[in-house]
């Protein structure tokens, strides 16, 4: 799980364990501006999402694993699906990332879980950003890979069912 500090002058550092022995430790400063309040630069529903990740995990025996990105060279998702009646049962990945990485994929599992195939298919990198409502333009991309990832993985398993029949 990770673990989120953050200190007096707004830096924040960030340490994310990962599969085996590898950490990743993300510092980032978080922006707060305005008068009478404070605007953050992710929502209360991303900094949820990334402080608490749901579903993370690998399935023992899944129908589908998929990883997209790569982990030497930025983010990297690896999901794992299990599908029965052509309807996702049980999701679960690892993320190497940023905060807006984790939280993308942290909802995704959540919103894809018990829903059919075909309207997995329908989620795009912008229904995740607005499940968590919004992200930080330069951050766009983090959710596309969930949506790559979940696009990804249901081709890979109607490619396999197709070759068993």
């Amino acid at each position: 799980m990770p673990l989120l500090s953050i200190r007096a002058d707004r830096q924040a550092l960030l340490i994310c364990p990962g599969p085996a022995d590898w950490v990743k430790i993300h510092v980032f400063r978080i922006n707060i501006t305005g008068v009478g309040g404070t605007q953050a630069l992710y929502t209360a529903k991303v900094m949820d999402h990334f402080k608490n990740p749901r579903n993370v995990g690998i399935i023992q025996e899944p129908s589908v694993l998929v990883q997209v990105g790569e982990p030497a060279c930025g983010d990297a998702l690896l999901l794992s699906l299990k599908i029965e009646d052509d309807r996702i049962v049980d999701v679960k990945y690892k993320i190497y990332g940023c905060g807006a990485a984790i939280a993308t994929a942290s909802v995704a599992s959540e919103m894809v879980t018990g829903m059919p195939l075909d309207e997995v298919l329908k989620i795009t990198d912008e229904v995740i950003a607005a499940a968590l409502d919004g992200l930080p333009p330069e951050k766009m991309h983090c959710s596309n890979m969930a949506a790559g990832a979940l696009h990804g993985a249901i081709r890979e398993y109607r490619k396999a069912v197709a070759a068993q029949s």
